[in-house]
Order: structure tokens, then sequence, then C-alpha cells
């Protein structure tokens, strides 16, 4: 692909009005570009969703960091008022105020801390995904910047699924959402990647799995540093 792409592009600004004011309510829903638009793609089509950002036909998808604010605040949002947020907070200081040990305490209130900034610790993640999928698929052309894009969009995708797993919440609570959650991200992240390079050998499996489970592991390691941090100040 070649920058700069030239996209014809002459748009009028007109006087807000009540029309435009409904017309602009409507295009939020709209299916063919926006915000809605870009979460069907990225469930869907993420391949194309990224290919699509990255060519001429980006003015149809939503911002990739706009999207990860966007999800992470609904999720948050979610989150509370499914519940889940409370009943694994009480089983959580319920296990705290049983400790009988400083190993157990610390358990406590890693477990806490790391769902209570769940949603904003995976934030953490995206530049180490993507420094992986960079490095392994360094032949694909894409700068580190395009791959940061594209972990953005993992992360969001991510948020979408905790949105439609914590509505399960009302039914049936309990840690298990988070796992669940999770869980989903796991195999989304090989159809993402085999989505957006087009290609299903053998060689883009393995370098898939490479990323993945090398990301993961910094990743742990990273994560049970800055936990480390915040339970070490609490127990101070």
């Amino acid at each position: 692909m070649k920058y700069p792409i030239e996209v014809n592009d002459s748009r009028k600004v007109n006087r807000i009005t009540f029309k435009q004011f409904v017309f602009d309510i409507a295009a939020a829903f709209n299916l063919e570009r926006g915000l809605i638009y870009t979460i069907k793609l990225l469930i869907l089509k993420p391949g194309k969703l990224m290919r699509d950002y990255l060519g001429a036909h980006r003015y149809l998808i939503t911002n990739a960091f706009r999207l990860l604010v966007i999800t992470t605040a609904l999720s948050l949002v979610v989150f509370h008022l499914s519940g889940t947020a409370d009943v694994l907070f009480d089983d959580i200081e319920a296990e705290i105020n049983r400790a009988n040990n400083d190993i157990e305490l610390s358990a406590g209130l890693i477990k806490k801390t790391l769902f209570e900034w769940y949603h904003l610790f995976l934030w953490i993640s995206i530049p180490i995904y993507a420094l992986f999928s960079y490095v392994l698929f360094a032949k694909a052309g894409y700068n580190y910047a395009e791959h940061l894009v594209l972990q953005s969009y993992y992360i969001s995708a991510g948020n979408v699924f905790a949105i439609i797993i914590y509505a399960f919440a009302l039914i049936w609570s309990g840690e298990w959402i988070v796992w669940a959650t999770l869980l989903t991200m796991g195999p989304f992240y090989f159809y993402l990647l085999l989505s957006f390079f087009q290609s299903r050998s053998f060689q883009t499996i393995l370098k898939s799995t490479v990323a993945y489970v090398a990301s993961l592991l910094i990743y742990t390691v990273v994560l049970l540093f800055v936990l480390g941090i915040f339970v070490g100040r609490q127990l101070a």
C-alpha cells in the first residue's frame, strides 16, 4: 500500500438545525459507517476493518483509540450495573478478611486490585502485543504504529465481548465472568491476525501462536510487577 492515498473528499459544513440534530442521532446507529459499523466489522471481519482503516476507507471507521476509550467506558459501566462488581468485590473482601498470613492477604489484595483496574490494565498489553506482532510479521510491511492500531482494536473487541458476557451476570453472577472474558480473547487473537494477513498457512498460525504466547508471558510479568507496586503500597 502506497502513501499518501488520494481521496476525493469535498464536504460542506451546514448550520445545525433540529432536522440535522435528529439526523446525527440516527447516524450513530448507521450500519454503513461510524461506531456501530466499526464494531460490526471488528467482530465479523476484523481483517477488512484493519485494511479499510489503513487504506482509503478510513473515514468510515471509528478511530482505534476513540473506540478503545468508548468500549472501555461502556464495559466498566455494564460491569457495575450488572452487579458483577458487587459480587466479585464482596467475595474478595471476605477472602481478605479471612486471611491468616501475609501471603493470603497479598493474594487477596492482588485479586482485588486486578479486578478493580482490569479494563485499564488491558491497555498495558497493547504495546507488548504490538511489538511481537510487528517483529514476527515484519515482512508484511506494516510499521509498529500500525500494529499498535491493530492491537488497540483487539482490546476493543475484548471490551465488546465483556459487555455481552456481563449481561449474563443479571442471571448468573460470579468470578467466572471475568475469566470467560479472558478466554474469548485468545481465539479472537488468532482470528484477527489470520484475517488481517489473509493467510491460514501453517507459518502464519505458528507466528501467531508465538506472538500470542510471548506477548502473554511478558504482559503477565509486567502486570505482576505493577500489581506488586499497588499492593506493596497498600501493605506499607
